[in-house]
């Protein structure tokens, strides 16, 4: 890659290609739950998440937080071929994500700046409805 600009590589309101993850499952549950040691049983067991008041059991946010970086990852380095350095990244969870939802992420460029670019992506199910919004800002590698 041949120095470019961050504004050579991006403009407002550019939109990411749409990632589809595959369907949540209880095996990828006790996957995320073995490895994040968050094994809480709300996120394991219909009978706890019921008894919590919850509609069935619900995926832990930051597996949904990593289903958003892994679309912007893919979408980073579809243009620097990983020549950036991620200075700031914020989630805010908007709904709770369920065993079995399908989640869809999408990204928009929200700013472009002399060094640095911010981009927005969202996760949202097949009902359209918003899980988790996060928020990245990266700047090109020297």
């Amino acid at each position: 890659m041949s120095d470019p600009t961050i504004a050579s590589l991006w403009e407002v309101g550019a939109l990411a290609q749409v990632k589809v993850f595959p369907r949540i499952t209880q095996a990828d549950l006790i996957q995320y739950a073995m490895a994040s040691g968050d094994d809480n049983s709300i996120h394991l067991s219909e009978e706890a998440a019921r008894r919590m008041g919850l509609p069935g059991i619900i995926a832990h946010g930051m597996l949904i937080a990593s289903y958003l970086a892994e679309a912007a990852r893919d979408f980073f380095n579809e243009r620097t071929q990983g020549q950036y350095r991620l200075l700031k990244t914020s989630t805010r969870f908007r709904n709770m994500t369920l065993l079995g939802e399908i989640l869809t992420a999408r990204g928009v460029v929200k700013t472009v700046e002399a060094d640095q670019v911010s981009f927005e992506f969202e996760a949202r199910n097949e009902k359209q409805e918003l899980k988790a919004t996060s928020r990245f800002t990266l700047k090109l590698a020297p």
